[in-house]
């Protein structure tokens, strides 16, 4: 977002070729941060599902039913996933908010250019 407002600053007109090689390097890097966001969450999802066979998994010999450290045990793993999943979706926000506006000043600087040339 920070190079985006630093772009925004240069005056396209005197270097449109430079803000265009900006432009195209962001485009990459969220493209790279969007490939990084959805490999994170296959692996997480992996992670969670491999981990879900040990639910109920326990060492103990006390009279508690098994249920109650089976639903315990799950109880944990639920509330790890929703708030990692929050995590996932509050950074996949992020992303798509920065890729509107950049795609948007991308539009905004093709416009222009292509006023310029007329």
């Amino acid at each position: 977002m920070l190079r985006l407002r630093s772009l925004r600053r240069l005056n396209p007109a005197q270097d449109l070729v430079a803000v265009q090689l900006s432009l195209t390097d962001l485009r990459d890097l969220m493209a790279n941060v969007r490939q990084a966001i959805v490999g994170t969450f296959y692996l997480f999802g992996f992670v969670l599902f491999l981990n879900l066979q040990t639910v109920a998994d326990f060492a103990d010999h006390s009279k508690t039913p098994m249920g109650y450290y089976v639903f315990r045990n799950f109880f944990f793993y639920c509330s790890f996933a929703a708030s990692a999943l929050l995590v996932f979706l509050l950074l996949h926000l992020v992303q798509w908010s920065v890729s509107g506006r950049l795609n948007s000043y991308a539009r905004h600087l093709k416009a222009s250019g292509d006023h310029a040339m007329k």
